[in-house]
């Protein structure tokens, strides 16, 4: 959740209470959202902490619904078919207790926007995000710390133990890995001792970028673990796919750009939804300020500088 947002809420916070209402105080606040009173204390004076731990989104969410609060999107949001499969593909794994694959061919198809979405709006869903410097620690404590496991246990086993004694204790959590690409091919050990444990008793998506060629590699080479990493992930998959133009002509005109050579520019110009996101921010940006602008091939080319 971005700061922005946070800040919507503690402003909704100080709105709501009224110290003249007992029954908008704090701490109805706090029992209407289910959760401890500290949480509602510092969020309504602006600290995001408790300690030096930050506060989870979850609470800033239970929050907002508590109070009938809508949080107002602070990025541009497109419901497009990746985004629906995306969320269809959390929901469904996380109901029926399935491990899925996601994949996705290229960069900037919504894969990772539409999964922090998912994780944000749903309870019980630890969303964790790979990155290639990650070791088998990094991973198994981040996990931990979205399972709020407090005294983490040392050692790999140890800390495998509490996160299985946690999920499974707990009927319908999701853990959602993202971006797994990147990880060292040692932490796919990890990954498996996960997805062991998690099969058929909670939830579990994998996801990256091209992941079904690399376990597949992986698996033809047998590096260990590998054939039994692609029997478990290669049961349930589901793919992206690239961004059409009539998706892109739907987006123009979702934001009022109607004119087709400026729809046109779009479709041969943009191929991903980051890319097109930051270019319908900057023309958003630019006709708030010109309200009598016409945005058109001309203007775009001109606005982008490309011939």
């Amino acid at each position: 959740m971005e700061i922005k947002q946070k800040e919507q809420i503690t402003a909704a916070v100080n709105e709501w209470i009224d110290t003249n209402n007992p029954d908008r105080s704090g701490q109805k606040l706090s029992e209407k959202a289910g959760i401890n009173i500290s949480y509602i204390s510092n969020i309504k004076n602006g600290s995001y902490f408790i300690g030096a731990t930050p506060i989870k989104d979850e609470y800033f969410i239970k929050i907002a619904v508590a109070m009938g609060f809508k949080i107002e999107e602070t990025e541009l949001h497109f419901e497009t078919e990746n985004f629906k499969l995306v969320q269809n593909v959390c929901k469904s794994a996380q109901q029926k207790r399935k491990i899925v694959l996601l994949d996705s061919e290229e960069s900037g198809l919504g894969k990772t926007y539409g999964l922090e979405h998912y994780a944000t709006y749903n309870d019980k869903v630890l969303y964790i995000k790979c990155t290639s410097s990650m070791g088998a620690k990094d991973l198994l404590d981040e996990i931990i710390y979205k399972l709020s496991i407090k005294d983490a246990p040392k050692g790999a086993k140890a800390k495998i133990d509490a996160i299985r004694d946690k999920v499974l204790s707990t009927p319908g959590y999701l853990i959602i890995i993202d971006e797994a690409e990147d990880i060292k091919i040692s932490l796919y050990k990890i990954l498996k001792e996960i997805i062991d444990f998690t099969y058929m008793k909670c939830a579990l998506v994998v996801s990256g970028m091209s992941l079904t060629n690399k376990i597949e590699r992986l698996a033809r080479k047998e590096r260990p673990g590998f054939p039994q990493l692609k029997r478990r992930l290669f049961a349930n998959q589901a793919k992206l796919r690239m961004i059409t133009n009539k998706e892109k002509a739907d987006i123009c005109q979702a934001y009022n750009i109607s004119a087709k050579s400026a729809i046109q520019w779009f479709q041969k110009q943009v191929h991903d939804y980051q890319m097109f996101a930051e270019y319908i921010k900057d023309v958003l940006d630019f006709v708030k300020k010109h309200p009598q602008t016409v945005v058109d091939e001309e203007f775009l080319r001109g606005l982008f500088s490309i011939a």
